[in-house]
């Protein structure tokens, strides 16, 4: 087969692009290890994309948490009643450091980059949104991850999140 002059810079062109393609992904597989790990190993608080406190699996487990039933919906299936063991975010925020009063809004990052998004009113609600780490008083299942995001209310679910490793509070701006 004869390569004429063309043929050669489309052969060139698709190289470069497999190794471009090629070095995303490893820097994309690179991130996602990072991010599994920040999950083994607990549960990262931000306040304007600034870490400010870890915690730990164990310390999330030490923290008052609650017995809670709630009703988990979803597009077009029936309605499941859950019974978790979770901690309210409000109790995660203020053990944080974090003042509520300043909150503009969360938001709640998992793993597979789905995140949720809640007002300070919903944050502040004694009943809307918690992290969970226990199901009928077992472990969650591998898909869960080790914590997860529950939304009292919500009435598609949409705002529940499995693998849940970050939280970020975006505080209002003193300077307005």
């Amino acid at each position: 087969m004869k390569f004429d002059k063309s043929n050669k810079i489309i052969l060139i062109v698709f190289s470069c692009l497999f190794i471009v393609i090629s070095l995303l992904a490893s820097s994309n597989i690179s991130n996602m290890n990072k991010e599994l790990e920040l999950n083994e190993n607990g549960l990262t608080i931000e306040i304007n994309n600034q870490t400010v406190k870890m915690f730990s699996l164990q310390e999330i487990h030490n923290l008052k948490s609650e017995e809670i039933e709630i009703t988990q919906y979803s597009n077009g299936g029936p309605p499941v009643e859950r019974n978790l063991t979770a901690v309210k975010i409000i109790d995660i925020l203020e053990l944080s450091n974090v003042d509520v009063n300043e909150i503009n809004e969360v938001v709640v990052t998992a793993l597979d980059g789905f995140s949720a998004k809640f007002t300070k009113d919903e944050i502040l609600d004694d009943n809307k949104v918690y992290i969970f780490y226990l199901e009928n008083g077992f472990k969650l299942d591998e898909k869960w991850g080790n914590f997860a995001t529950a939304c009292n209310g919500d009435e598609s679910s949409t705002r529940w999140l499995k693998q849940t490793y970050k939280i970020n509070v975006i505080m209002d701006s003193k300077d307005e």
